[in-house]
């Protein structure tokens, strides 16, 4: 099992040497990626690790890890005042790592503000009073009851 310190400097890990190799192979994992191996307190390159041959040219715009969407490091209270707050654009779900769901989040709103305001705009004029009489109602005098 390995750490590995990724380019935005945070640690991931522990992953298995399969897992390493891959990431190796996808570019997230370079010559210069510091790794610890598990038992030990040094931080070295991964070139330092026979077992690992790294094919890719060292670049220093290579890619951390990709993080999975259940990240336990996203906050679910601010995930939470996301979606009260901003929910209907689907802010939240694009926090959390579901872009999809945000994306038809995002569209569905769209639909459904377009919808209210054409009904507002048809549906209702307010301020040419064509739509509104007001008229006093009239009550019965005492004399007509009699």
């Amino acid at each position: 099992m390995f750490k590995i310190i990724g380019a935005d400097q945070k640690e991931y890990g522990p992953i298995s040497a399969e897992q390493m190799k891959q990431w190796i192979a996808e570019g997230r994992a370079n010559s210069a990626t510091l790794v610890q191996a598990a038992g030990s307190t040094d931080w070295k390159p991964l070139s330092s690790f026979p077992e690992f041959t790294v094919s890719t040219p060292l670049s220093p715009y290579s890619a951390p890890p990709v993080l999975a969407s259940n990240d336990e490091r996203k906050s679910k209270l601010a995930a939470g005042l996301l979606g009260i707050f901003l929910g209907g654009f689907g802010v939240h779900r694009f926090y959390l790592g579901y872009t999809t769901m945000g994306v038809i989040q995002i569209v569905v709103s769209a639909a459904h503000l377009r919808h209210r305001f054409s009904l507002g705009i048809r549906g209702r004029n307010f301020n040419s009073g064509r739509n509104h009489h007001h008229h006093r109602c009239a009550r019965p005098s005492a004399e007509r009851l009699s």
